[in-house]
């Protein structure tokens, strides 16, 4: 009797480590990786990056996919990460409204994925993505030449023309 005691005791010291290190790996903070110092050693590592959104995201409801790219907040660097969701992630991002936009800068943590020199983050869950938008910056219409593609910004006029080029694309003549 005594070694069947013993042998429940160790059984359930084990399950209270194993879920006390649960605990404390979810309690721990991750630290920021650069995309600079991304490698493909790095393969299948769960990594947090901070970066700018630098383009328009790729979305598919039907598919349940959400692809995204991040850029170093680092000026010239150069390094970008092409960051992917899928099914249910996708559906919580989107019931959240929490899509990225270019300029928004993100905190994003997940499994790093390397393939053929070509780095790419898979993001998990919902709450493995932080967003925080960027400030729009309000100009007059004359300076809408000037701006970068996909840069964001807030202008006033009157609206002259509304047409549809295509079932995602209206084009709106402003004054």
């Amino acid at each position: 009797m005594g070694m069947r005691v013993l042998k429940a005791l160790t059984l359930l010291l084990a399950i209270l480590g194993v879920g006390a290190l649960i605990l404390a790996s979810h309690a721990t903070a991750r630290s920021l990786t650069a995309l600079t110092a991304v490698n493909p050693a790095m393969n299948f590592a769960y990594v947090r990056v901070h970066g700018t959104v630098t383009a328009y995201p790729t979305l598919s409801v039907e598919d349940g996919y959400l692809t995204f790219h991040v850029q170093d907040i680092e000026a010239g660097s150069g390094v970008d990460l092409r960051i992917t969701a899928y099914r249910a992630t996708v559906q919580a991002l989107l019931a959240q409204g929490r899509i990225p936009m270019p300029g928004d800068i993100v905190t994003v943590e997940g499994t790093l994925r390397v393939r053929d020199d070509e780095p790419s983050l898979v993001l998990n869950t919902p709450e493995a993505l932080d967003i925080t938008a960027s400030g729009e910056q309000y100009i007059d219409l004359e300076a809408l030449d000037a701006m970068a593609l996909g840069e964001r910004a807030c202008t006033r006029g009157q609206v002259r023309r509304v047409r549809d080029a295509s079932e995602t694309l209206r084009i709106v003549t402003l004054r």
